[in-house]
């Protein structure tokens, strides 16, 4: 699963596992939106799928906090802030230098 796609489900407040390659860990923060396994791990895959199953509430809690996650960091709105604020604090340091 891309990062992008990651991303999606999170917004609608789905709990992820993923491998821990390319963007996934900028969106899917393990033990808490979501669980990252080692790349062509299927052993800690299936316990982490494991887990999830057994435990409905904790399920819950990493799909709320993706969910929020998400709206935080990778809503539109959101990205253009901090890319307006780069802009920002690379205009105060020219003028600063």
């Amino acid at each position: 699963m891309g990062a992008d796609r990651s991303a999606r489900r999170a917004s609608c407040g789905s709990r992820a596992q993923a491998s821990c390659v390319g963007g996934l860990p900028e969106v899917v923060e393990d033990g808490r939106t979501g669980v990252l396994v080692p790349p062509g791990d299927a052993a800690a895959l299936a316990r982490a799928v494991s887990r999830l199953l057994e435990g409905p509430e904790n399920r819950r809690s990493l799909g709320a906090e993706g969910h929020r996650r998400v709206e935080e960091r990778f809503r539109a709105a959101a990205m253009a802030r901090r890319v307006e604020d780069l802009y920002e604090e690379a205009m105060h340091a020219r003028h600063a230098a």
